[in-house]
């Protein structure tokens, strides 16, 4: 091997090694100068312009924005706001199984925050959660990740947080000390029940809620056309009650069953 292919090997090793050194730290104050004009309040009124829920956003492209579903719910109107500046929004793409909704919003120009990959994360690491707790816009808090929560099959299925979040919350952003986005806020347990137990989503999930939400479209119609094509077809065959009984299945497997997953929650755990 010659010199300058042993001096190149050496370069690039020397730089595999310092990309794999973790970034030095930022203090609160930077995490917060840095990622707060990607952090919006959300609020929510019915078709007579009645406020009905607020909640928080995140910036995640330009003229995109993600909040938690449940933030959404029953609402007609939807609009994005910070100090003086106000937006109207859409509902893009909505993946209410992991209560994660993308916002379109018209000429609406801010950055976006970096995600940061779930696989990095490690409880006890030291995270902020910012957003709008109670309206209070731009309210920052720290805290640590107090334990990731896996399913049965090992995958990521929430971020336990001592990070202080309350009404308003909601769809707010979960920050690392390089001001990262790890997590969107989403739920807290009740004062009555716990301390500091908090829950946000995995931030990596976002990539995700196009695909998932166009699927669960797909699942929806084929199941109303399905509902249609039964009610049409209706005979005084012997196989009829087998046939409507199968259809509502279908139809639970991409509605009712997200909500009834989704309803379970709040019993006992506050929507943020």
């Amino acid at each position: 091997m010659s010199r300058t292919a042993l001096i190149l090997r050496a370069c690039l090793a020397a730089a595999a090694a310092l990309s794999a050194l973790p970034a030095t730290a930022l203090e609160p104050a930077d995490v917060f100068a840095k990622v707060a004009p990607s952090i919006w309040e959300v609020l929510v009124a019915d078709a007579t312009g009645r406020p009905t829920a607020l909640g928080s956003a995140v910036v995640i492209g330009d003229g995109l924005a993600i909040t938690n579903c449940h933030v959404l719910r029953g609402g007609k109107q939807v609009n994005v706001k910070r100090g003086n500046a106000t937006f109207g929004a859409r509902l893009l793409y909505p993946d209410v199984e992991r209560d994660l909704c993308q916002l379109r919003i018209a000429d609406f120009h801010y950055p976006a925050v970096t995600i940061a990959p779930s696989s990095m994360l490690v409880t006890g690491q030291k995270v902020y959660a910012i957003g709008n707790p109670l309206g209070f816009d731009l309210t920052i808090s720290e805290g640590l990740i107090s334990s990731l929560r896996h399913d049965e099959n090992g995958q990521l299925r929430a971020i336990q947080t001592s990070a202080a979040i309350s009404q308003g919350s909601s769809g707010g952003g979960l920050f690392d000390s390089n001001a990262r986005l790890v997590g969107i806020t989403s739920r807290m347990v009740s004062a009555a029940y716990g301390q500091n137990l908090n829950f946000a989503a995995p931030a990596d999930w976002i990539n995700d809620v196009p695909a998932r939400a166009q699927k669960a479209l797909a699942e929806f119609r084929e199941a109303a056309a399905l509902r249609c094509w039964t009610r049409s077809n209706r005979t005084r065959s012997p196989y009829r009650a087998a046939t409507r009984s199968a259809v509502p299945s279908v139809e639970a497997s991409s509605t009712t069953m997200i909500a009834s997953r989704l309803g379970t929650l709040s019993a006992k755990i506050g929507d943020p």
